[in-house]
């Protein structure tokens, strides 16, 4: 059995692309996108997914044919998501807390 190693680009997600490069004047157009653009796509993805088991939980309760397995696949994965999300902000902000305790 093969194990592969983490790729830091794929934590959050795999169907996170980075956002495209917005061309403006000298902003190349091989830059990487900046932490703001890939804060605000995680979230945009995470509350995608948060959508998505809403809608499969609104089926299964309309009686519609829906298998609850995959129902209760997208229930994890968004509840997963957004507790990852919720860690990497206690992170953001504990490491916020400790760069203004520091005394320059």
């Amino acid at each position: 059995m093969e194990i592969n190693p983490i790729n830091a680009g794929k934590i959050l997600s795999p169907g996170i692309a980075a956002p495209a490069a917005q061309s403006q004047g000298a902003v190349e157009q091989n830059a990487s996108p900046s932490f703001k653009d890939l804060v605000k796509t995680a979230l945009n993805e995470v509350n995608s997914m948060q959508t998505k088991a809403d809608q499969s939980v609104q089926a299964l309760a309309m009686g519609e044919p829906v298998d609850i397995h995959d129902v209760m696949m997208e229930m994890e994965k968004a509840s997963m998501a957004l507790q990852l999300t919720m860690q990497i902000r206690n992170q953001l902000l504990n490491a916020y807390q400790e760069i203004s305790r520091m005394q320059f």
